[in-house]
């Protein structure tokens, strides 16, 4: 074989061997602020708890393109949240994802459809709370018109925490209507679905070390329990089987060319020994840079 042969055969063969290169990585920065009406998952009966929580978060993401259609996405995503009412709620939170996204055709009509595997791990004040978690996700997208676009989700998960009490698994599914008002102005409607174990709280009565609920029913129904410090009033917390029903909107306005603003309310209610509400509201602000 010729040198300059060789060479390209070298060429080629380095080439084969040489690892994915991605794009990347692209950083977004956010800010978030919540409230929520019923912090403490108890039923309307008894006392529920509402909290302001902080949420700062980082996240960086890398790009490579597999094919004409397919596009593999890696995620790192940091986040500290500080809740200004019950302190043993603050966490520190880091989150990893591998998503492969393909896209059915051309233009902005075509079909998108993704497979995401993500992984997390929650450090709380509260340390018992403190979980690693992992989900498998699957998500579509698919633009209706100009203006507007559905996305579908549809995920299974599961968490292992310190105490068996705040673990357990989980099965979801979500639906989302984007409508494009204007160019800058974004409208969302929001509905989900979710089957699986919840964290619910009733007060306690009793004294230390002898701690029972204020509703018997709820001890027999109820499957790992425990005492919890954390509402500032003597709580017992159990896991329990529910079904959940959410729906809300959101408005999502462009503030720049990298920024948007998201404001966002949503409605829950869990159907488990008895029936949780919850209502949460969401200012957000993200940027990318």
């Amino acid at each position: 074989m010729s040198p300059p042969n060789l060479l390209r055969w070298a060429a080629f063969a380095l080439s084969l061997a040489a690892p994915l290169r991605a794009d990347g990585p692209y950083f977004t920065a956010a800010a978030t602020e919540t409230w929520q009406s019923n912090v403490n998952n108890a039923p309307p009966a008894d006392v529920t708890r509402s909290a302001w929580t902080t949420e700062l978060a980082g996240e960086a993401r890398w790009l490579e393109a597999l094919d004409f259609g397919t596009l593999l996405t890696g995620t790192l995503r940091a986040a500290a949240d500080d809740c200004t009412t019950f302190h043993g709620l603050d966490l520190v939170d880091l989150d990893a994802s591998l998503a492969v996204r393909h896209k059915f055709g051309l233009g902005a009509y075509a079909t998108a459809v993704s497979l995401a595997l993500a992984g997390s791990a929650a450090q709380y004040d509260d340390t018992e709370r403190s979980f690693a978690s992992a989900a498998l996700a699957l998500r579509a997208t698919q633009r209706l018109t100009d203006a507007l676009q559905v996305e579908g989700t549809v995920e299974a998960g599961a968490d292992a925490a310190r105490n068996p009490v705040f673990s357990g698994s989980r099965a979801e599914a979500g639906l989302t209507l984007n409508w494009d008002v204007t160019e800058t102005w974004r409208v969302k409607l929001i509905g989900g679905w979710r089957d699986g174990d919840v964290v619910t709280t009733y007060a306690a009565l009793g004294t230390p070390g002898n701690w029972y609920p204020e509703d018997p029913g709820a001890y027999a129904y109820a499957r790992p329990w425990k005492y919890v410090p954390t509402y500032g009033a003597p709580y017992l917390a159990y896991r329990l089987r529910g079904r959940t029903l959410s729906w809300g909107a959101a408005l999502a306005p462009a503030l720049g060319e990298h920024t948007t603003l998201l404001l966002q309310v949503l409605r829950a209610e869990t159907q488990g020994y008895d029936l949780y509400f919850n209502t949460l509201v969401t200012a957000s602000v993200a940027h990318e840079f």
